[in-house]
């Protein structure tokens, strides 16, 4: 039977003049149906649209339009083994789910209508073609939820053991509150200057305070602040400076990139950190995410050994 559907198809290829053969062939057959060169080229645009007005830079746009073209197809043939697999599963999506899907998009947007229309034409699309596309996603989903998301199972123990594995992510770090006395120059004067601020905050005078009489003006006016830093945030100059410092206590006078410099620890405090129980929501759900990728890749790739594909260069 596919070897009789595909007959018929290549005898109306060849059947119909040149002219419409430019205008669109096939590209890939997939079982009984087929990937044309106009849905190629509409995704394609679509895609290439939205790449170039990222916020990618120019080396990281080249990098993916290069790829592009393969990829087009492989998720036009993927498209179509899904939709091949909701009809035989029975699997299907409303077109009521799918305006009401957009019609949420615009409400927490602000949209109105014509602005949603202005959007998707910058994107390359219409209407029409994002309610298709939203369609196919919905499918898959849907059709995901019934071949894959029934076998991922994110046990406790998984938590535990990528928590255990990644301290990096969940230990509070040490942060220092600085507040900073720079002169650019490094003259007579200058070391004066910062002498005089130094013996004047041993005798209990505040050092923000010093800092709005001897900083630079751009640090005068805020007093002298700086900034909140963990250690590696720091040159290595800079954290041999304040390590050994605490709350209210000042460094020597440092001769650094910026000039002349004294630091000020104003408060060290812990920051960011999770415990497993604070953080478990969010790892189980990167875990399954993680996990039903990775059925997914395995379900299409069964799914593609099973089926006919003939790619047609």
């Amino acid at each position: 039977m596919i070897k009789y559907s595909l007959l018929i198809i290549f005898l109306l290829v060849m059947a119909a003049p040149s002219h419409a053969e430019l205008i669109d062939r096939i590209l890939a057959v997939i079982n009984n149906d087929i990937v044309t060169l106009s849905q190629f080229n509409k995704t394609y645009s679509r895609l290439a649209m939205q790449i170039r007005s990222s916020e990618y830079t120019q080396n990281e746009q080249a990098n993916l339009l290069s790829n592009l073209n393969q990829k087009v197809l492989d998720t036009l043939i993927e498209e179509t083994l899904t939709e091949q697999q909701a009809q035989a599963v029975q699997v299907e999506v409303q077109d009521k789910e799918v305006e009401e899907t957009i019609e949420n998009i615009k409400q927490k947007h602000n949209y109105t209508d014509e602005e949603f229309d202005d959007i998707l034409k910058i994107q390359g699309s219409s209407l029409k073609e994002f309610k298709e596309h939203l369609k196919k996603q919905k499918l898959q989903s849907r059709l995901l939820g019934v071949m894959v998301q029934s076998k991922v199972v994110i046990t406790d123990d998984d938590v535990k053991a990528y928590y255990d594995s990644h301290p990096e992510k969940y230990e509070s770090k040490t942060t220092y509150h600085l507040r900073t006395i720079v002169k650019r120059s490094t003259s007579d004067n200058s070391q004066n200057q910062m002498k005089n601020a130094l013996e004047e905050f041993k005798t209990g005078i505040p050092f923000e305070e010093l800092a709005k009489k001897y900083a630079e003006p751009a640090f005068a006016e805020t007093g002298g602040f700086l900034g909140r830093y963990t250690l590696d945030q720091l040159s290595l100059q800079i954290q041999e400076a304040i390590t050994d410092l605490k709350p209210g206590e000042c460094s020597t006078i440092l001769t650094t990139d910026q000039g002349l410099q004294m630091l000020y620890v104003e408060n060290i405090t812990q920051e960011g950190g999770e415990t497993l129980e604070e953080a478990s929501e969010s790892i189980r759900s990167s875990l399954y995410q993680e996990k039903m990728e990775q059925r997914y890749h395995a379900w299409i790739s069964e799914l593609k050994e099973k089926s006919y594909i003939k790619i047609i260069d």
